[in-house]
């Protein structure tokens, strides 16, 4: 219909037009508005308050100048995205995950890095190497800009074949899905693999976890390599033209 941008929020989605549009033939209108402002959450400084997410992090815009408690690491994040802040069930999530996962010394390779909160958190707590990559250009600016993450313009098929000890992916089920044969194709043999960004009922296809938690309606899946369903993707059957030193 001609949409310059879809974004989902809390299960439901807004799109956007440049110009008036015949909703007429779509089922689940639940409102139909003019908007004058595009691209702006409009969140005042005043409302945007510190967050302590899981057991080490303290997340706080660059306006906020308290330092983190004892033992936390401060994430500063300006970002007004959802999927940016810290604040999005899914993100706080992965950020509690990684508390676990990282012991030092990970390859980490985070598919739809967006501001790159996930990548920044990851080499806080001692990743040896961080990755993220997005098909947003401007989310790939916002986080080697905001966080020195080392970040490209693209998805997973530019990574070479077993990069990845951690992979995060923390983006659509219907995404996910079609990215499965390069997901495993890039995770280590004993890899483990973070899944999120999509609500219970809506689970990716391609994945068996092993574990599963989950806040509100949003999940984080959690397995290894071999929790993908997906068959194997040679590293040498796809000529890649973009980061393949990674």
């Amino acid at each position: 219909m001609g949409t310059i941008g879809i974004v989902e929020e809390g299960g439901c989605l807004r799109a956007f037009f440049d110009d008036a549009v015949d909703t007429s033939s779509l089922s689940y209108v639940v409102e139909l508005r003019e908007e004058t402002e595009t691209g702006s959450y409009n969140i005042s400084q005043e409302d945007w308050t510190p967050l302590l997410v899981g057991g080490k992090f303290f997340i706080a815009p660059s306006w906020v100048t308290d330092p983190p408690p004892e033992g936390r690491l401060r994430l500063t994040v300006d970002s007004p995205a959802a999927f940016g802040t810290g604040r999005h069930e899914t993100t706080q999530l992965a950020l509690e995950y990684l508390e676990e996962a990282i012991t030092g010394g990970e390859a980490v390779m985070d598919v739809g890095c967006g501001s790159g909160i996930l990548s920044a958190a990851a080499m806080m707590l001692g990743a040896k190497t961080v990755v993220g990559c997005d098909i947003d250009e401007l989310a790939v600016g916002s986080a080697i800009r905001d966080f020195d993450v080392s970040a490209f313009a693209g998805s997973a098929d530019a990574i070479r074949a077993g990069f990845a000890d951690l992979l995060l992916v923390n983006i659509s089920a219907r995404v996910i899905d079609t990215l499965a044969p390069e997901l495993k194709r890039i995770a280590k043999p004993d890899a483990r693999v973070l899944l999120s960004g999509f609500i219970r009922g809506h689970e990716p296809d391609c994945f068996v976890p092993q574990e599963r938690r989950e806040r509100g309606d949003w999940l984080c899946s959690i397995g290894t390599r071999d929790s993908i369903r997906a068959p194997d993707v040679s590293a040498g059957a796809i000529v890649r033209q973009s980061a393949q030193w990674w």
